[in-house]
This record gives C-alpha cells, sequence and structure tokens, in this order.
C-alpha cells in the first residue's frame, strides 16, 4: 500500500512540474525554441530577434536560429516583431493598446510572442522578456550579469504593458 501511495505522489509532483512550465526555450544546452521574425519585419524587429538569439546563446550555451517564416519549423517558436504571422496569432488583439513603446509578451500555447510597438516596442519587448523572465541585468554599458541556466523553460505569460511617457 505505502508503495501505491508513494507512486501516486510522484506521478502527481512529475504531471505537475512539467504542466507548470507553458514554453520551452532549451533542454540540457539544446535549443528546443526558433526565432521566427517575419519577412515583413523592421530593422529594428530584426534586430530585436538577433539580440534575444545572441542572449539566449548567452545563457544556454545553444545556438537559436533566427528564420523569416514557422514553414518547417517543429517545436517552440519565438515570434518577433508586430509581423502579419503575429498578427494571426494574436486575432483579437487591439494594437493601439501598446502605441508609444508598449510592448505584448504573450505565450500562446507552446510559442511565445515578444511584440511591440514599431519601431521600438519589440526591442522593449526582447529587453523585458530577458530581464523579467530569464534574469538578465544591465547595470552599466559595460557591466552586464547574464545568468548561465542549459534548460530554460517559462510559465504562461500574458503582459502588455504601455509606458505612461512616450519619452523613455
Amino acid at each position: 500500500m505505502k508503495y501505491l501511495y508513494t507512486s501516486a505522489l510522484l506521478l502527481i509532483s512529475v504531471f505537475l512540474s512539467t504542466s507548470l512550465y507553458a514554453v520551452v526555450l532549451a533542454e540540457r544546452g539544446k535549443a528546443r525554441a526558433t526565432i521566427i521574425v517575419g519577412a515583413d519585419a523592421v530593422d529594428s524587429e530584426k534586430f530585436a530577434a538577433n539580440e534575444l538569439a545572441d542572449y539566449l546563446k548567452q545563457i544556454t550555451g545553444a545556438d537559436f536560429t533566427v528564420k523569416d517564416s514557422p514553414v518547417g519549423v517543429s517545436g517552440t517558436k519565438i515570434y518577433v516583431g508586430q509581423t502579419r504571422l503575429v498578427k494571426r496569432l494574436l486575432p483579437d488583439f487591439s494594437w493601439s493598446e501598446v502605441n508609444g513603446d508598449g510592448i505584448v509578451i504573450k505565450t500562446v500555447g507552446s510559442d511565445l510572442v515578444l511584440s511591440g510597438d514599431r519601431p521600438r516596442g519589440t526591442i522593449y519587448a526582447v529587453y523585458t522578456f530577458l530581464e523579467d523572465y530569464l534574469g538578465v541585468r544591465w547595470w552599466a554599458p559595460d557591466a552586464t550579469y547574464v545568468p548561465r541556466k542549459s534548460t530554460l523553460r517559462t510559465k504562461e505569460i500574458n503582459i502588455t504593458y504601455k509606458p505612461p511617457f512616450v519619452y523613455r
């Protein structure tokens, strides 16, 4: 009877621990996500996607691929920018909510959206995600803390933020 009780508890704890995470970015130093920046992305969104790939590599040691289309991509996708692809993923989202450098950080199933107002909002979304969810810190122009974690997972996220002032 004790064995059955212990097995049931173990099974429940494994189920709960794996279901708490909506998005798996990396496991044991291997990328489990692909960064998607649509073909209609503006330059600052392409920059944001490459910044994200660079910091994810610094954190995990894994190489993250940046593509302009999700076609043929399996696994987790990180959509970067206010592109047609993102607008299809978030059909009911009111983009006027992020006017003035606002951001959107949202999980959609096992995928992640990092977006914002054009031209700078997406860059702010990427930096906010790196800081608030992955622990990166920018202390000064020449002093940055990047944590080292071979496995990266995030819980469900649904953040929309519009700064109270247009100028940061």
